[in-house]
This record gives C-alpha cells, structure tokens and sequence, in this order.
C-alpha cells in the first residue's frame, strides 16, 4: 500500500494555518475510506497544486481546501456500505482530482503533466478494484467464523471483546465495530510468532497489519482506534513490562520517547527501545516519521517499568 500524502513527517516549519486544515481533512478522508491507492494518488495531485505559484490572482491554497474540504464532506455523509461504499467514494475522489486538475490547467500547468496525473490516477483506481474484486470472492469462498476475540491496543489494560458473532471476512469484522460504535475508525493487526524477525524475547512474537481484503486465518485481532491518531500513519511497537507481559502498541506522533512518555506518563518509566534489525541502537531519541520507521509494520521492541506499586 502506498503511503498517503498527509503521514508522519519530519516539521521544521510550522505550517500555515489552511495547509494545516488541508492535512486534517485528508487525514480524515483516510480514516472514512478504503480506497487507498486512489486516496493516495489524490495526495499527490494536492501536494503538486500547493507547490503551484500561480500566474493569476487568487489564492491557489484556498481553492484547495475547498476542493478536500468539500470531498471529506461528501465521503463523511455517505450512508452506505460495502462495495457501494467503495464506489461512491471512488467518484467522489475523482471528482476532487479534477477539480484540481482544473485549476492546474487554468494556471498554466502542461497537458503532459496532467494527463500524466490522469494515468497515475487510472492505475490507482484498477489496484483498488482489484482489492475489490478479493473482497468479493474471499467472501463468497469463505465459510462465516464465530469466536473472534478482539484485543485494544490503544488501550492494552483493557479486557478483550469476545464476539460470538459471524463474520466472513476481516472487512465483515471491521464494518461491525464501526457501525456497533465499538471503534468507530478501526484498523486490525493480528499475532505472528513464527521465524526470526525478532529475538529479543522468547515468544518470538510480532504483529502485521492486515488488509480488509485478505482472507481470514487468525481468529484473535489486534484493533487500532485511527481517530486517536495525529497522522494517518503509524507504526506498531512490541512492549515488555516488568512483569514479562508483551502486548503491542501504536505510536506515531514526535520523538519516540517523548510519545511514550506522554502516552504512559502515570503507568510505566520506558527503559529502553530498540529495532528488530538493529538490537545494539537504542532509538528513543529518534523521530517517529517514514524515513525512521516503517508504516504499519511491527520493527520496534520496548522494555518499560511500571510506576508506583
């Protein structure tokens, strides 16, 4: 999955005030759509826009932020699902993108570059029908499953949620904890503790994020509530308490051990956090954007103490 426009980045500058409002809204978009490939694909085309300077007067930005404004308003009221769902917010993010293809066009932007666009955005639409397409027939293939067990990771002291309830397909899961108000953005990981990606404890245990489209295996999910995040992107950190406990956890804003810090301020003192890939570095200090950290994968191994008694 290609990253979306609006992640985890590196600030120098704070940013104006509608570029910030712009982010927000495509953020938002991200968390309200599974059409990935075409929401990052419409990032990109925003992202050329702002950079444009244009040669008649008006401010471009504010165009923008009507365009992503008004496309964040029309996916947010939609009042369907499934595969209507997908399609309705398919037309809606074309429409957005020639809108700005427009003002593009109107301030002097080639045909080449935008027809260019054009082609990037038809092979970004074809990767999310293909999607689609495996949706459809996983659950069509797929014999409903009862017993899921549904652990927070945004939380890892709460209980887990058992649900004695039906479900085809991982997408069939994230649609009921949606629509019963349990996580109203979910995004679901499940449990790996096989082979070597990493040998700092002796499970062996790892998480990997899994797509809506993919067919069902692990019946124990790991839940990320997305509107608790500051980006659309994150990545996952394995934790080990002072008690031998391991449990998984999403971070995605700062410096990892400003995040952590601020996130367990009254629960545990972090001791130390290291790669998979490179046990010998400690990495608190680093910032948490996609050049340090990769989006949605597991890489991150975190020892903590708990405060108090």
């Amino acid at each position: 999955m290609p990253p979306l426009f609006f992640g985890l980045y590196r600030a120098r500058k704070r940013p104006k005030a509608s570029t910030t409002s712009i982010e927000q809204d495509i953020s938002a978009i991200g968390r309200c759509t599974s059409n990935k490939h075409q929401l990052a694909q419409f990032g990109t085309t925003v992202q050329s826009a702002l950079k444009e300077k244009p040669r008649k007067a008006g401010d471009i930005e504010k165009k923008l932020q009507d365009i992503v404004g008004e496309v964040k308003r029309k996916i947010g009221a939609l009042d369907v699902d499934g595969q209507e769902h997908r399609e309705s917010c398919r037309g809606i993010l074309q429409w957005g993108s020639d809108e700005i293809r427009s003002i593009l066009q109107q301030n002097g932007k080639s045909q080449r570059k935008i027809r260019k666009r054009v082609e990037e955005e038809n092979q970004a639409i074809q990767q999310d029908m293909k999607l689609d397409q495996n949706i459809v027939r996983n659950s069509l293939m797929a014999q409903p499953k009862s017993g899921w067990t549904v652990y927070f990771m945004d939380d890892p002291k709460k209980d887990p949620l058992i649900l004695e309830v039906s479900f085809y397909g991982y997408d069939d899961v994230m649609y009921y904890l949606n629509s019963e108000n349990i996580i109203k953005s979910p995004e679901l990981w499940i449990k790996r503790s096989d082979g070597d990606v990493q040998t700092f404890t002796s499970s062996r245990s790892w998480w990997i994020y899994v797509e809506p489209s993919e067919s069902v295996g692990e019946m124990a999910l790991y839940v990320v509530n997305m509107q608790k995040r500051n980006h659309s992107t994150y990545t996952v950190a394995l934790v080990k308490d002072g008690d031998d406990r391991e449990f998984p956890v999403p971070i995605d804003n700062g410096t990892l051990g400003k995040h952590l810090g601020y996130i367990w301020r009254d629960q545990y003192r972090v001791c130390s956090a290291r790669k998979f890939d490179s046990p010998g570095q400690n990495v608190l200090g680093l910032v948490l954007d996609t050049i340090q950290f990769k989006i949605r994968k597991n890489e991150l191994y975190i020892t903590v103490k708990k405060l108090g008694p």
